[in-house]
């Protein structure tokens, strides 16, 4: 059964914009078009909605990132210069660090940050290469023109590469006024020898001591061939402040044709006691035996000295 409130087409399908059923106000009429045509807003959607603290909205500058850009830029700078090269370690980390933190920030642009800590990265490597460079020039400077181990270099003509490496000139030890205790003028074993803060008798002197030497417990390689062992034995006492021992006391032996043989050209361990083996405080003494590899066939002078070569005494063996 039809519905008498149906209005009908005259297709027989229900008009769709004219029918209505009854308590109804009237047909709903569609979306008139706004001023310029088309949707009423003009096209224009709005912006879709945020939740507070989002970090989708626009960017905004990083404060922090710009700071650690600058620190960067001048530590970078800094690093590579001679003088404020320190500095320049120094602003380096802390651009980093900075820029670590920058890259946290809310809603912050991150260029500057990035920027920062590349930066920091390539400006250690490039310092850390001018430092290398810098220092090895300066090694390479100071070893041309100045004394290094004990070789007196100097610049040679061309090319750095040809700098010539002269031996040292030969340096003289300060010998005593001619007098007692000169080579001219030898002290006898048993006299005392006064030095800043030991007092030194040397009590032998025996120049033909290898027999000795080989006899003891320590196993002692002989002498080289056309050498010989004298064997030195001295009674140190100790006057200074503190403790020290007597192995600052230097015992040689010069040749009648004036070469200088030391204990340390051929080192000889010998059983207790032996010079500057035994530590002295003040007032002390110690009696020990030195060993000097000299030649065969010749005599000579015993030389007692301390470090800095003055005073120093020739005594004669017995």
């Amino acid at each position: 059964m039809s519905d008498p409130h149906l209005h009908r087409s005259p297709y027989g399908r229900p008009d769709q914009e004219s029918w209505q059923r009854p308590g109804t106000r009237g047909p709903a009429q569609p979306p008139q078009p706004g001023p310029h045509g088309g949707r009423p807003d003009g096209g224009r959607r709005p912006p879709p909605w945020t939740p507070p603290g989002s970090d989708t909205g626009p960017k905004r500058r990083n404060p922090l990132g710009l700071a650690a850009l600058a620190i960067s830029s001048v530590g970078a700078v800094l690093a590579c210069l001679p003088v404020v090269r320190p500095v320049g370690w120094l602003l380096l980390p802390v651009g980093f660090v900075l820029g670590f933190f920058a890259l946290f920030g809310t809603n912050r642009k991150l260029g500057a940050a990035l920027s920062a800590l590349g930066i920091t990265l390539a400006g250690t490597s490039v310092a850390a290469v001018v430092g290398v460079l810098t220092v090895d020039n300066t090694f390479t400077v100071s070893f041309r023109e100045g004394f290094v181990n004990g070789y007196s270099v100097t610049s040679g003509r061309g090319s750095p590469a040809t700098a010539a490496i002269r031996d040292p000139a030969p340096t003289r030890s300060p010998e005593p006024a001619a007098g007692p205790g000169s080579r001219a003028q030898p002290f006898a074993i048993g006299r005392t020898l006064t030095f800043d803060e030991w007092d030194v008798t040397i009590e032998s002197i025996d120049l033909d001591g290898t027999a000795a030497i080989m006899d003891s417990k320590y196993s002692v390689d002989p002498p080289d061939p056309g050498m010989r062992y004298a064997l030195i034995t001295a009674s140190s006492t100790y006057r200074g402040d503190g403790s020290a021992r007597a192995q600052h006391i230097h015992l040689d032996f010069v040749t009648d044709s004036g070469v200088v043989h030391s204990w340390s050209d051929k080192h000889v361990m010998l059983q207790n006691p032996r010079h500057g083996g035994t530590e002295l405080y003040t007032g002390g003494t110690h009696m020990g035996h030195g060993v000097i590899q000299i030649p065969q066939d010749e005599g000579g002078l015993l030389r007692v000295s301390d470090m800095q070569g003055d005073p120093m005494y020739f005594v004669a063996p017995g």
